[in-house]
């Protein structure tokens, strides 16, 4: 027997449900200081990266008062599955109360751990207001990839960790902007002579990449395949002789590495966007990523 993950007409309810418990959390998290919080409402990624932002607001002994996200549904990507976890991809427009904020547009993974469970967002990345998504196919078996979509999508996406790791050119996958300055280490913008080292892995160790368990979530739409793919790495940067590098505060002491070091690192959870096309291009839509500790 299987199930649809969610019903055409249920990812407003999804995102209204989700909203509640978030916001919830987001509010624990300012009063307390207490990452422990943001369980109830996300898994993987985007709990590390929840976590993170808790401890460096702790450090900086924020003043701004606790905000509060909406989001509005956008288009719902939803596949059949025989058992739990499953899986759906959405996306959503967001607002904050944050004054002066603009509204920005998403893609989130939605996950499912069992039927007592709620649904938790594991992986999401902010998306240019003019991205034009893949068509989604109807919910249920339609939009389950064929085997020969998910080999093409592992190997697509297996070409981005790849060059993540430093070995190639992520051959046959256009890449964007945001990955390829991670790579080239950006983020130390103004020091010269720095060794940067980056290590990655799949976010979750299932035998099964391209699955609900594991780091690929795939959906067949009207042209291929579109998949989130959530990516571990490990960020490293050394120098020698006298020079010395630094954080910027306060994020140097959420990373335990304040003042001035021959060696930074951190690690960061890495989002992909990514559309495989049944033509066999590959392109990175949108990438993100977050320090997880």
């Amino acid at each position: 027997m299987t199930k649809t993950a969610v019903e055409a007409d249920g990812l407003g309810a999804l995102l209204e449900d989700y909203d509640e418990r978030n916001n919830a959390a987001i509010a624990a998290a300012h009063k307390s200081d207490d990452p422990k919080v943001w369980a109830s409402a996300d898994a993987e990624l985007v709990l590390d990266g929840d976590r993170f932002d808790t401890r460096r607001a702790k450090v900086a002994k924020s003043k701004e008062p606790a905000s509060t996200l909406r989001h509005e549904p956008g288009a719902l990507y939803a596949p059949e599955f025989g058992e739990y976890p499953m899986f759906a991809i959405g996306s959503a427009t967001v607002t904050s109360s944050v004054k002066d904020s603009e509204p920005w547009s998403s893609v989130g993974v939605w996950l499912r751990e069992s039927a007592a469970e709620p649904w938790k967002q594991a992986a999401n990345v902010a998306t240019a207001d003019d991205l034009k998504l893949p068509g989604p196919n109807p919910v249920g078996a339609e939009s389950v990839p064929t085997p020969e979509q998910r080999k093409a999508t592992l190997a697509a996406a297996t070409a981005v960790l790849g060059y993540l790791r430093g070995e190639g050119k992520a051959s046959g996958v256009t890449l964007d902007k945001t990955l390829k300055e991670l790579r080239a280490g950006s983020s130390i913008r103004d020091a010269k002579g720095v060794d940067h080292r980056m290590s990655a892995t799949f976010a979750n160790g299932a035998d099964d990449q391209v699955s609900a368990e594991g780091s690929v979530r795939a959906v067949r739409t009207d042209d291929g395949v579109l998949a989130v793919v959530s990516i571990r790495a490990h960020d490293s940067f050394s120098v020698g002789g006298n020079s010395r590098l630094q954080w910027d505060e306060p994020y140097g002491t959420a990373l335990g590495q304040s003042g001035q070091r021959t060696l930074l690192s951190r690690d960061i959870g890495v989002v992909v966007l990514l559309a495989v096309a049944d033509s066999g291009k590959a392109r990175v839509l949108a990438s993100g990523w977050d320090t997880a500790r």
